[in-house]
Parts: structure tokens; C-alpha cells; sequence
């Protein structure tokens, strides 16, 4: 519903230019009228009939409840919210542009967060052997891959072998190609990476600690910014919904479907090539065996873990054989 505006000026403002100086903003009468109409996120207040609501276009915005006065017209995409909620109920993360889709450019706006970009398309583009970029609308970052003329996926090849795993293509182009929006940003306070409902959290800290401590024979990507997001993405609604065990020495869903795209980088030629003869391996399992608790300088009640995550590769008879990386968390130590 939009009714007609009377008329616009500024909010108890007014812009006077004298002669050739400057344009000021000149406060008018107390008593005038509130009539500059653009206020929370540009959006244009609807206050005829005493309705107080802003018009997002698909919905509109009840500032005075925090809710919507329709519900989502994408409501089944987000079963655990309600269809009445602004942004997943995170205004401080997520906005939410046109009343249904949440949407957010977050890794653009730090260094650290543009370099976690960086590094994860461009471990994309090897690993699932699409041509990937990042489209720049109005400050919305989002991530394509080139498609040729009868829209279908350009996949790198040589000799006619294609870069990449199938199933990571698969997963990266049904999170591009979905009507809804995958949100990524990164990990606050290096508690790891995180996937769920429809957003993904990258830790570089967590991330850059896999890639240092790989042992020999092991890809140092396996658990790098790709493979996480990967990782993280079938945690999405729109990436599977799975969810990681609880249980020691049990893989569980997410760790099968990634070990599956680990082995089929191993069996590319091309990706054998990039990694210098290293492997991805295959995870023993998810959980990972602790080895260190330090105090985190500065905050209280949180330790340092320091835990191995353990794999196998083959070696040169075609044998398993042990090998491993180190990751870093924080935890809460509720009991000091």
C-alpha cells in the first residue's frame, strides 16, 4: 500500500542558497511539518493515516515494532524465522534492500575482509574450475561465474581434462544460480568458521592456521579458504542443510561430501599439477584431537585450542599413510 504524498521539503529544514555563496540548511519553525519523507535506509516514510510504516517496495516496515506488516514472500526459503522479521533479526550484519531478499557485502568493508575474498575466489576458481568474479552493483558484492552463449558454465580445461571437482562446481553454481542470497562475512574474535541458515562466516585466522601447519605430502588448501567455504556452504539451507556430528571419530554428512571433493582433486591431473604433487587427502574424521589450551591475551574466560584435524593420503605404493594440519579456536572456559 502507498498512498500519495502532499508535498517535500526538508524535515523542519529548509536549503537557501544567498547569491553566490554557499547552500545552508536553515531550520524552520518549530511547528512546521515533518515532510522529508527518505529516512531509515533511504526508504520513503509512509505516515498518511497515522500508518508510521516505511515502503520497502515488496513489504513494508513497521519501525516502531521492528517487523514487517506483510510477511516474506520468501518465507519458505527461512523456516526457522519468522515471516515477520527484519533481516534474520541481525540489522547490525544483514540489511535488507526490497523486503525479501537479506543482503550484505561485509568482506568489502575491511582489509582483512577483502583479502579473505581474494583468497577464497581465487581457491574456487581452481578447485571447482569455474571462471569467477565478483559483480559490483550499487555496493552489492556478488560472486559470478562466466557462462558461454547458450548459458551454460565455462570450465577451465587442457587437453580436454577440466579443472576442478564436479561436485564443487555443482554446489558453488546451485548457491550462485538460487533466487535467494548466500551471506558471507567474516568470523568475529577467531572463534572459526561458521555456516548456517543462509549466511557463512570465515574465520583467516582459523583458515591461515590449516594452511601454515600442513604436514608434508598434504595440499595446504584442504582446509584452506575454499574448501571452508565449501565446507561451510552445505550448512546453508540453500547448500543442503547439513550438519557436522557430534560424535568422535564419525565423519558425518558435511566431512563425506567434502572428502568426495577431495578425492576428485586428487584424481585431476590438472588440480595434482597446482598442488605440486601434494594432495587433499581424505578427513578421517570430524572431530579433531586436542594438543594445547592457552589463556587469549585480554579476555577473560577464553582459551587458545590448538587441535589436530587428521587425515590420510596415499603414498608412493598407493598405501595410506598418516597426515594432518593444526587448527586454532577460541573457546569459552565457563568453569574459571
Amino acid at each position: 500500500m502507498k498512498l500519495k504524498p502532499n508535498s517535500y521539503n526538508a524535515e523542519n529544514y529548509v536549503f537557501i542558497s544567498f547569491g553566490s555563496g554557499p547552500v545552508q540548511l536553515i531550520p524552520t519553525n518549530p511547528d512546521a511539518l515533518e515532510t522529508y519523507k527518505y529516512k531509515f535506509n533511504g526508504k520513503e516514510l509512509q505516515d498518511e493515516l497515522g500508518l508510521n510504516v516505511y515502503d520497502f517496495g515488496a513489504r513494508n516496515y513497521m519501525p516502531d515494532l521492528g517487523r514487517w506488516m506483510n510477511t516474506d514472500f520468501l518465507a519458505e526459503h527461512y523456516y526457522s524465522e519468522s515471516p515477520y522479521s527484519y533481516a534474520l533479526n541481525n540489522p547490525v550484519v544483514y540489511i535488507d534492500p526490497d523486503g525479501m531478499r537479506v543482503d550484505v557485502s561485509e568482506l568489502f568493508k575491511s582489509e582483512e575482509g577483502i583479502k579473505t575474498a581474494i583468497n577464497t575466489l581465487l581457491d574456487l576458481s581452481e578447485q571447482t574450475g569455474l571462471s569467477l568474479s565478483i559483480k559490483n552493483t550499487d555496493n552489492r558484492f556478488t560472486m559470478e561465474y562466466a557462462k558461454d552463449e547458450d548459458g551454460n558454465a565455462v570450465i577451465s580445461e587442457s587437453d580436454g581434462v577440466q579443472l576442478g571437482s564436479s561436485e564443487a562446481r555443482n554446489q558453488l553454481t546451485k548457491l550462485i544460480d538460487n533466487p535467494n542470497t548466500v551471506n558471507v562475512a567474516l568470523g568475529h574474535n577467531n572463534i572459526g568458521s561458521k555456516g548456517g541458515s543462509n549466511s557463512i562466516l570465515l574465520d583467516p585466522i582459523q583458515i591461515n592456521s590449516h594452511i601454515d601447519n600442513v604436514t608434508q605430502g598434504l595440499n595446504s588448501k584442504t582446509l584452506g579458504y575454499g574448501m571452508t567455504f565449501l565446507h561451510e556452504s552445505y550448512h546453508t539451507r540453500i547448500g543442503g542443510g547439513l550438519k557436522d556430528t557430534d560424535k568422535e571419530y564419525v565423519k558425518g554428512p558435511t566431512v563425506e561430501k567434502m572428502n568426495t571433493i577431495r578425492q576428485q582433486l586428487d584424481n585431476n591431473p590438472l588440480n595434482r599439477i597446482l598442488g605440486n604433487g601434494t594432495q587433499y587427502g581424505e578427513r578421517k574424521y570430524y572431530m579433531g584431537t586436542e594438543v594445547s589450551r592457552l589463556p587469549y591475551p585480554g579476555i577473560k574466560n577464553l582459551s587458545t585450542i590448538r587441535s589436530t584435524i587428521h587425515f590420510n593420503i596415499r603414498n608412493d605404493r598407493g598405501n595410506k599413510v598418516n597426515a594432518g594440519t593444526i587448527t586454532q579456536y577460541v573457546k569459552r572456559n565457563d568453569k574459571n
